[in-house]
């Protein structure tokens, strides 16, 4: 069974027309009450919603962008791209220290040594490789930076030996090093890395960061020629290979394998890990556009037939237009791609394709496949190539979560305001940041129209329902519960961060219609009828710069222009309330929806500064949020409106304790108090949904 975002399950419906109104009952399998369905408000299961949209998004986002054919403008769009990659990445937040480069040991292996290397990348932040060199005359040898992918074993994986071991036994100086999370560096963290984007870092830019600090590393060796520096690696070392060779002209050539595509074959159908992601990329460029940006230097892009996660077919449309640069700069000869019948693996006739490269560029040699050398295998014991076999990494070693704790401190955010009008400045400030540099934007009128329907009408469960579907964006549908209360106080917004089902299946709506209000219970996009699963609406909204607590929060405002169009709503209050991820998003509702009386919020994300650890979902994490505002500021920033913020939760998933919660949320509990709303502000440790409702609503 698949998993979907904060609990959901996927379920196999089969549709059969039934009853006058022509709608479409829903077998469910796998053991499901049939009763949980006649919440379902669409005709059919829209579980490509998501898909389809991000693939929308990023296609208009390329619309009319293409490369010049001018020499000079070709190298000005170059230097963008590459000052917007360096951005994305967080480069711009990195310290050059000094490497204080070790060698703890050596290998000889007769025709090349093997050196046990540990270098400093960043204050606490200690890199081991395996630096494979060749024992022969030569005073420089060309150099090859080996990144490694997601191989089970990293540096010491055999396939990533193997041509380490080949390459030097062709008189090549090569250094391999731990990616973060592997090897030697396992306890640094990788894979929920997410936590490092508010601070504006990412994994993928810490990654490159190491292999530039290589790089720097390689060139201060004596036997390394610096006009000859390659690199080469495979998935997402291929990645690292191409972002790095096109962010560092010091590299004279690069092999990105089994790496190479177009964004939308490789994220949008469901493959990424976080040191992947590149938050907005899709706003300024397109694979093909990181590739060109190595031109006029030396590109080999080998693909293979079978390999699921980069499609071949994407992989040659990424080197066609990469060539079109290569053209224009008169440099036509010194890109080239070949297809393997392989998996996805740098396997042999890939590596002799990549000798016959570099020997190519780096020796004069016509390109041809050269054969692996002898005595590549077998590949050494993997104890045997720890660089610290016993003691391991440095005890003031840093760890991801520690470089992402002393980030989000680099920057000052108010813990108070000197005065209404400090409020209303800094509020100001806030949400023109939040909205063009966080939530990447919400769409214009044309592409929004509400398009409200009301698809079905009946009694369940003792009360009126209407079944609505309105249109949030131009191809995403929101579909909703709409239960008038006969003698309404007001309207509430329920998004219950499993679907508008769970709204009914935990009382929520029950509760809100005795405290005297009508209900709209939504499913927010990617969620309930039309869900998805987390990684990708992470990833996917990610990589187009609209992460998916903005697509949320936009989804939240549509929703109060659908109650808003009942005759009896208008002048009365109206409520949103979320909880986890999703009333973060209510969070962020309350700060662009003018509309909105109050908002709750229950047991979601206090703040992005964890006390000691992460583990909450990714989902939660906005890049770059924390060089402005932590949440208890945008709490704060609310603090006109009823706000109760209920049983918050650190980074690490653990409840924010009673005794905590007035530190933490100082921010707001000040503001509301210098703008007189003090009584509006609740925040509480108590996850009760009873009493976070007559606390909002009072």
């Amino acid at each position: 069974m698949r998993r979907f975002p904060f609990g959901l399950r996927i379920l196999v419906l089969t549709t059969t027309l039934c009853s006058s109104q022509g709608l479409a009952q829903y077998v469910p399998l796998h053991g499901w009450d049939p009763s949980s369905l006649q919440w379902n408000v669409l005709n059919w299961p829209y579980e490509s919603m998501m898909e389809d949209h991000i693939r929308r998004v990023a296609f208009e986002l390329n619309l009319g962008r293409s490369w010049p054919a001018d020499r000079e403008e070709i190298l000005r769009r170059q230097g963008e791209i590459r000052e917007k990659l360096s951005r994305s990445f967080g480069l711009h937040l990195l310290e050059r220290v000094p490497l204080n480069p070790r060698i703890t040991g050596a290998l000889d292996r007769g025709d090349y040594v093997i050196e046990k290397l540990v270098f400093t990348s960043l204050p606490g932040i200690y890199v081991t490789a395996n630096v494979y060199v060749p024992k022969d005359d030569s005073l420089k040898h060309p150099a090859i930076l080996c990144p490694h992918g997601h191989w089970r074993y990293g540096r010491y994986q055999p396939e990533v030996q193997a041509r380490c071991i080949a390459l030097a036994k062709l008189g090549y100086v090569v250094l391999s090093l731990d990616a973060y999370g592997y090897g030697e560096r396992k306890s640094t963290g990788h894979s929920d890395a997410y936590f490092l984007l508010p601070t504006g870092l990412t994994l993928e830019g810490l990654q490159i960061w190491d292999n530039l600090r290589a790089i720097d590393y390689l060139l201060s060796r004596p036997d390394v020629d610096p006009a000859r520096i390659g690199i080469t690696g495979a998935s997402g070392g291929g990645n690292q290979t191409l972002y790095t060779a096109a962010l560092d002209v010091r590299i004279a050539a690069a092999v990105p394998t089994v790496s190479v595509s177009t964004f939308d074959g490789l994220f949008f159908r469901g493959i990424g890990c976080v040191c992947e992601v590149v938050p907005g990329i899709l706003r300024f460029a397109d694979e093909w556009d990181v590739l060109a940006c190595i031109a006029p230097r030396h590109l080999f892009i080998p693909s293979t037939v079978l390999d699921p996660i980069f499609p071949i077919a994407r992989a040659r449309e990424a080197f066609l237009r990469a060539k079109e640069v290569y053209r224009s700069l008169g440099a036509e000869e010194c890109i080239a791609a070949m297809s393997f019948y392989d998996r996805h693996a740098y396997g042999r006739e890939i590596r002799e394709a990549m000798y016959g490269w570099f020997e190519h560029v780096f020796r004069g040699k016509p390109f041809a496949p050269m054969p692996e050398p002898e005595g590549t295998e077998p590949t050494e014991d993997f104890e045997q190539l720890k660089v610290l076999p016993n003691a391991g990494l440095p005890s003031e070693a840093r760890t991801l979560a520690d470089l992402a704790l002393s980030a989000a401190h680099r920057y000052q955010r108010p813990a108070r305001f000197a005065s209404p009008s400090d409020w209303q400045r800094f509020r100001d400030e806030v949400i023109q940041f939040l909205r063009e540099e966080v939530l990447g934007g919400f769409p214009n009128s044309d592409s929004a129209a509400l398009r409200l329907q009301v698809v079905d009408r009946g009694r369940h469960v003792g009360w009126d329902v209407e079944k609505w579907v309105f249109w949030s964006d131009w191809d995403v549908l929101i579909p909703a519960l709409w239960i008038p209360h006969p003698h309404a106080r007001g309207t509430i917004i329920l998004a219950h961060a499993e679907g508008k089902e769970q709204s009914v299946a935990e009382g929520w709506v029950e509760q809100a219609r005795r405290a005297g209000l009508s209900v709209l219970a939504v499913d927010l996009r990617g969620i309930g009828e039309t869900r998805e699963e987390a990684r990708l609406l992470i990833n996917n909204g990610l990589m187009v710069g609209k992460p998916i607590l903005g697509e949320w929060t936009w989804d939240l405002l549509r929703a109060i222009d659908a109650v808003l169009t009942r005759p009896d709503v208008p002048g009365k209050p109206v409520y949103a309330l979320g909880n986890g991820p999703t009333g973060l998003a209510c969070l962020l509702a309350a700060l662009f929806g003018e509309r909105l009386t109050g908002v709750g919020v229950i047991s979601s994300l206090g703040s992005y500064l964890a006390k000691d650890r992460y583990g909450v979902d990714g989902v939660y994490y906005l890049p770059r949020l924390l060089e402005r505002a932590d949440i208890p500021q945008l709490v704060a920033l609310s603090a006109r409106k009823a706000l109760v913020v209920a049983a918050p939760i650190w980074p690490s998933g653990n409840r924010v304790e009673a005794k905590e919660l007035p530190a933490l949320f100082e921010p707001a509990i000040s503001a509301a108090r210098m703008l007189g709303t003090a009584k509006q502000l609740e925040i509480t440790s108590d996850p009760s949904f009873e009493r976070v409702l007559a606390k909002l609503v009072r």
